[in-house]
Order: C-alpha cells, then structure tokens, then sequence
C-alpha cells in the first residue's frame, strides 16, 4: 500500500493537487486551515496556514525533489519563502501567536538532495528563535508524506485488506485495453455502503477524505497512461454514487455533505476537460444538476449530462424527490458551481 501511495503522490504537481491534498491530510490530522492555497495573490512565502489547541503550522510546499535551485536560486525558493515568513509574515502574526508554538513545515513530493541537506541543516539550527519566538523548521519529505496519509486518510479500518487487493486491480488493470470498471466501482460502493452516516465527528469525514484519495489516484494513474475516458468514468461514477447516498440517508441539508459533493464535482469537471477541450465548458454540461437543485417536488427523471464517450453516452439520473429540502443553506454554494 505504501508503494501505491508514494507513486501517486510522486505524480501531483504542486498547485491544486499537492497542496490541496495536504489540505485534506492537515484536517485529518486535527489542524483548521485558516488559509488555502491561492494564485495570482502575495502569500509572503506561506502556501498553507493552520492551527490547533497548540501550535500555528505554516507549510511551504513544493513540488519534487529540493536541489540548490529550489533551496536557494529559483525566484520561488525555499529560503526566500522562509525569509518572506520572517521578515513579512511575522508582523501579521505575531498577536495571534497568544503562547502557542509556531511550526514551520516545507513539504515535498521529493527529498532533500545531499548537496543541499548541510544548507538545509545549517539554516535550521541558525533559525531556533525569530525576535524571541521560538521557531520549529520541519522538512515532510515523500516518505513522511507517505506515512501521513496511510495513517490519517487510508488507515487500516477503512481500507482493509480485500479493499486494498481491489485498489491494486484497479490500478494495474488501467493500461488493459478493456478496462474492467468493477474494480473501482466496488471501491466506492464499499467506502459508501460502509460510512457511518449518522456520525457527527471525524470518523465519516475521514471515510469522504479517503474515497476521494482513492478516486484520485485511480483518476491520476489513468492520466498518466493518457487514458482520460477511465478519469472521467471513475469521477462520473463516484459523483452518482455520492449523490444517491446523500439522499438516501437525507444529508443534503448538511453542510460538510455539500462540500464534499462539490469536490466531486471538481474532481469530474477536471477530468472532463482534458477528454473534451474543444466541446462547451463542463459547468455548461453539467446544468442539468439544476434540476436536481432546484425547489421542486415529484419525481424526477432527466439527462444530467452526456460524457461525449461512446459508452456510457449520458447518464440518465433516475432521482425520487420528496421535495428538496428549503432550508438548503449551502444551495447556492453548487448554483455557483454548476452556474
């Protein structure tokens, strides 16, 4: 299992795909992120800002292994990004420190290559205290990389040992030139059929965390072959299942449930547009979900959006509306999606 993980992580690029998956992986580990990810806007060297009852963490994250270029000579560097915090970032934070640990993580996809390791290790032991505040620099390479997200997001309970022989299947069948879909598809049934609906805490957040992990890596190893079509079949297929789920345990007024339905969402657009990038936006074929969203009663029966591939060809969407709920508050969190 670890190898699998670590292939699939070695594959993320750094925007949108590392950082947001150590955005899911901090929130399993017991931190609230109190900034995510952004480009085009001034970050002062911070990717991601989270804190618990104890410390304030501030990742770095960067893609691949860390050599002179990316310690020191890129525009982006590691230590200018440490300098930022420092210098800039400091000021902004210094009041909301209040007696916990300040924690200071760059994390990678790679390692620390050995020409660079005593830059890594000199700058570290100079940097214990900045203006009286003590400092922890940490390095999370691949392998700790590893480690976290088997213990947090696929740990032993969710994904036992008949779960992880289907993810191999899933994953080594992927170049066949017939695809056996059964493979993931009894993945997600499992993890779905499995989740403690009625569950308040952490346990069913980590079961969502987990299945999108798993599409994910799926989703990516079919990328990678460039066989976008299985992509696209394994998102498609998680967003109805998820769906169904959602309204067969009556959660769509839960407001962690609608985030989760919109990452799915996402992670379907995202695929979709690599297979169709001369056909209408995804969000424009997508309105079909409006139906679904809208206040209505009845029954409901209607083409929600067509893949452009030559099996499955549209997905008919067969859904029993007892009225959707009214008092959705995250409603328009999907129109804003979809619109």
């Amino acid at each position: 299992m670890r190898l699998i993980i670590k292939d699939y992580l070695l594959c993320l690029r750094e925007k949108d795909e590392l950082d947001l998956l150590l955005c899911d992986l901090l929130l399993q580990m017991g931190y609230a992120t109190d900034s995510q990810p952004k480009t085009g806007s001034r970050q002062y060297g911070v990717d991601i800002r989270a804190h618990n009852d104890e410390e304030i963490l501030l990742c770095v994250v960067k893609q691949g292994n860390m050599d002179r270029r990316i310690w020191s000579a890129d525009p982006n560097a590691v230590r200018q990004s440490l300098e930022d915090i420092r210098d800039v970032y400091m000021r902004f934070l210094r009041s909301e420190l209040r007696g916990k640990r300040l924690h200071i993580a760059v994390v990678s996809n790679g390692v620390i290559e050995e020409t660079v390791y005593p830059n890594w290790t000199g700058y570290v032991d100079s940097n214990v205290e900045w203006d009286g505040v003590p400092v922890q620099l940490e390095f999370w390479d691949i392998n700790m990389l590893v480690l976290m997200v088997q213990e947090h997001l696929l740990n032993e309970c969710m994904f036992e040992e008949a779960m992880r022989s289907q993810l191999r299947k899933a994953l080594y069948f992927v170049e066949e030139g017939d695809y056996p879909n059964r493979y993931f598809e009894q993945i997600i049934n499992g993890i779905l059929d499995a989740a403690p609906w009625d569950d308040s805490g952490k346990k069913l957040e980590k079961q969502l965390a987990g299945l999108y992990l798993v599409s994910q890596m799926i989703a990516h190893y079919a990328a990678e072959a460039n066989l976008f079509k299985i992509a696209v079949m394994v998102s498609e297929y998680l967003l109805l299942r998820y769906w169904n789920a959602l309204l067969t345990h009556n959660c769509l007024e839960k407001h962690r449930h609608v985030l989760w339905l919109c990452k799915y969402l996402k992670m379907y657009e995202k695929w979709n547009q690599n297979i169709m990038p001369l056909q209408a936006s995804v969000r424009k074929r997508l309105h079909g979900f409006l139906g679904v969203i809208r206040q209505s009663s009845g029954s409901c029966s209607m083409n929600c959006w067509d893949t452009g591939l030559p099996t499955p060809t549209g997905f008919h969407l067969h859904i029993n509306m007892i009225g959707w709920p009214k008092r959705v508050v995250d409603r328009s969190a999907i129109l804003s999606w979809v619109c």
